[in-house]
């Protein structure tokens, strides 16, 4: 919907938070969004995808 519904510096950004049970699994969790989403940690457990990495997101599961 960042996409469809964002504005300027706003569209296409994705924000999520990565909770798991075992701090390690967070960790591991969260070098997969950075290295195939382009992810970057913004916080202890806050995340961001850019546009890039959300349009890649889309193609790969929405637009299979």
């Amino acid at each position: 919907m960042s996409f469809v519904k964002g504005e300027g510096d706003f569209e296409g950004y994705l924000a999520f938070d990565v909770f798991e049970e075992h701090k390690e699994d967070e960790t591991k969790l969260m070098a997969v969004y950075s290295t195939k989403y382009n992810a970057f940690k913004f916080g202890d457990t806050s995340m961001i995808i850019p546009p890039e990495g959300g349009q890649k997101l889309i193609d790969e599961f929405l637009n299979e």
